[in-house]
């Protein structure tokens, strides 16, 4: 018997293979685009910032194809790490890992939420509250009322639409303008965007990789459609993933060019959004206002779907509710002000520091002292504090995950000169 469309939207979750499976990490990651086109962004590195960021996160999902395989998946529609944190820690240790890593997901719904903030002025202008309490609505009656294959339809429709918008656009404006033209402009109106002698790209590069591997380890979306992929396809998966996401991070670049070559642009933190204006074609500005729409949808989607999974633990559901109630309120309240370049260098701290924390929780058997909180969230403090005071990203980074990889092999050391004894 054929199977309805509307039983794709209630019947059970089946596991996926290796197309399918990266589509589904695709959907969350394709996300931190927007950060390559924020006016701050841009104006302190460049260009290349955006280059950077697509491949720190590549070589993040291919470092967790290698791993992957030490992690033992419970049941499908589970979140691994949340499982991993009830296992491996007690006490005040588990509140407070549980309690960093349902923080560390608020990135993603700013994010994401900003993308909908500038979309909406652009298109709708001042109806912005109206729009976003609307997308949100529509958002949890999905949430709640389909199922894991009901997803698997958004996937399909965003993955179709994306690779739609981001084969169309560059092949029909670098073909009708020349690469030529679109070069001169972007040189004559912001010859700053392609110096690539900044030192400090360097340095914010080799701090990325670490801030991406943790973001990486501490996702819930991630480890949630992961519990969706047959264990023998999760690591070619991951490559696939990795691969498709370095490369769009190119065809993004180049949509960003496209939508700011013709002179100055405004002061957004989405600049890539400003593509919306072009009039060459008027139904390919349709095409990627839909794609920005569907996208932060799918992904938003994916992310209480997510936490819907890791919210199983009676205390932790109606904590998290409330406290996920206040932030998207607050985050709405105060939308305007939010940096996109401060958003993600203040959660890139957080998640650097936590990479060792974490991959001792996923991946070993070590048994962290019950003071371990503590020295975790001095750490995060402290690297803070040296951020946004100094501006330097490399060196908190290097300093925190250092001290926290001595302090953890020095607590390996005497598990293991203990268990000897």
């Amino acid at each position: 018997m054929k199977r309805s469309v509307s039983s794709l939207f209630t019947s059970n979750f089946f596991m996926v293979g290796t197309a399918f499976g990266a589509s589904l990490l695709l959907v969350r990651w394709i996300t931190g685009n927007p950060l390559m086109s924020s006016e701050k962004t841009l104006i302190k590195y460049g260009l290349f910032f955006g280059i950077i960021y697509t491949l720190s996160y590549g070589l993040a999902l291919t470092a967790l194809a290698f791993f992957v395989k030490k992690a033992e998946f419970g049941q499908p529609a589970t979140v691994y790490i949340t499982e991993r944190i009830d296992q491996q820690t007690t006490g005040h240790n588990q509140l407070f890992f549980k309690s960093i890593t349902y923080f560390a997901q608020y990135e993603l719904w700013i994010v994401q939420f900003v993308v909908l903030y500038t979309f909406t002025h652009l298109i709708f202008n001042e109806w912005y509250l109206q729009f976003l309490f609307a997308f949100l609505l529509l958002l949890v009656i999905f949430a709640f009322y389909t199922s894991t294959n009901g997803f698997y339809l958004f996937t399909m429709l965003f993955i179709i639409t994306l690779f739609s918008t981001l084969t169309f656009i560059p092949i029909y404006y670098f073909v009708l303008n020349g690469t030529t033209k679109i070069y001169e402009g972007i040189r004559l109106y912001h010859p700053y965007l392609l110096y690539y002698k900044n030192p400090e790209i360097i340095t914010v590069f080799i701090a990325y990789l670490f801030v991406a591997a943790g973001q990486v380890l501490v996702d819930f979306p991630t480890w949630f459609n992961l519990s969706f992929i047959k264990q023998e396809k999760r690591k070619s998966a991951l490559f696939s993933a990795a691969f498709i996401k370095i490369l769009l991070g190119f065809s993004f670049t180049a949509i960003l060019m496209i939508a700011i070559f013709r002179g100055s642009f405004e002061n957004l933190e989405v600049l890539i959004l400003t593509f919306l204006y072009r009039e060459e074609s008027l139904w390919l500005s349709y095409l990627f206002g839909l794609f920005s729409v569907i996208a932060c949808f799918v992904v938003l989607l994916n992310s209480l779907k997510a936490f819907q999974a890791a919210r199983r633990e009676n205390i932790a559901h109606t904590a998290t509710t409330l406290i996920s109630l206040f932030l998207v309120v607050g985050l709405l309240s105060g939308i305007e002000k939010i940096s996109l370049l401060y958003t993600v260098l203040f959660f890139g701290i957080m998640n650097a520091v936590l990479l060792p924390f974490i991959y001792v929780l996923l991946f070993t058997k070590i048994r962290m002292p019950n003071y371990t909180f503590v020295i975790a969230f001095l750490l995060i403090v402290g690297s803070e504090i040296y951020l946004f005071q100094t501006g330097q990203l490399l060196i908190p980074v290097i300093v925190s995950i250092s001290l926290a990889t001595g302090f953890l092999l020095w607590v390996r050391q005497r598990q293991v000169a203990g268990d000897n004894a």
